[in-house]
């Protein structure tokens, strides 16, 4: 291309340009205009939303019983209506005595007779010891109802004795046989009893047995003689069999005299 054509291109771009530039004072347009204003966006904070508070459970009201608990029943007991009572092994004056109930002690009640005219007690003088006392002298308080019936015990004997008369025999040269030795036994029981007993020696010797009727508390005696053959050394027993056993023994002596 020739010198002076390309000047004369250059001299119409130059003037092109100039033709677009703004003139001072005028705004430039802004290519890209917002179509709208939008809200402004801010960044989260490092603070969690507040949880909604967690609801109280209200506790359900326990169960009321509606039958309210009663006391247990007071311990039967009674005490001397006046003076002091005597308390008995058995339900009856028949049977012996064992201690009183004195004005002012208090018993506890154990038992009864089926028809609740006795009471079976534990003394307060000393209550391992039970003994009977009759209704009709005491009073009585607490539950009544739980007392069972208890049936009257089994008189028993409670003492054997025995004494010999001569406990010693002197027999003139050694002649038998001779005067015999005397036996005395006593036999006693607490109440109303059938006793069951016999001899027995130290030669061997054993009766028959033998009978006794108590009614009532008492001591009976029983008698008999036993004889010998020569002098020496011997014993007698009273033996009891029924309704218990019980023993009594004694000694006697012979010699042989002038």
């Amino acid at each position: 291309m020739k010198p002076q054509a390309f000047l004369s291109v250059f001299a119409v771009a130059a003037l092109m340009l100039a033709c677009n530039l703004p003139t001072a004072g005028q705004a430039v347009p802004t290519p890209f205009a917002a179509a709208a204003t939008l809200p402004p966006v801010f960044p989260p904070t490092d603070t969690p939303p507040a949880e909604p508070p967690t609801a109280t459970l209200t506790p359900l009201p326990s169960e009321t019983p509606s039958i309210t608990p009663t006391s247990p029943p007071a311990v039967p007991v009674l005490t001397s209506a006046k003076d002091p009572v005597n308390c008995r092994f058995g339900p009856g004056v028949e049977w012996q005595m064992v201690g009183a109930l004195l004005v002012g002690e208090t018993a506890e009640i154990i038992g009864k007779t089926a028809g609740g005219g006795w009471w079976l007690i534990r003394l307060p003088s000393n209550p391992n010891t039970t003994c009977w006392v009759a209704a009709s002298v005491t009073v009585l308080s607490g539950d009544l109802a739980a007392i069972n019936i208890i049936a009257p015990p089994q008189a028993i004997v409670t003492k054997v004795s025995l004494t010999l008369k001569p406990t010693e025999v002197s027999v003139p040269g050694c002649v038998f046989p001779y005067t015999p030795v005397d036996l005395a036994g006593a036999i006693t029981t607490n109440g109303p009893a059938v006793v069951e007993w016999h001899w027995e020696t130290s030669q061997g010797n054993v009766s028959a047995s033998s009978t006794l009727k108590f009614d009532k508390y008492d001591t009976k005696t029983v008698t008999d003689y036993v004889k010998y053959g020569a002098e020496g050394n011997y014993w007698v027993k009273l033996v009891v069999t029924k309704p218990n056993s019980m023993v009594a023994q004694a000694k006697y002596k012979v010699v042989c005299g002038p």
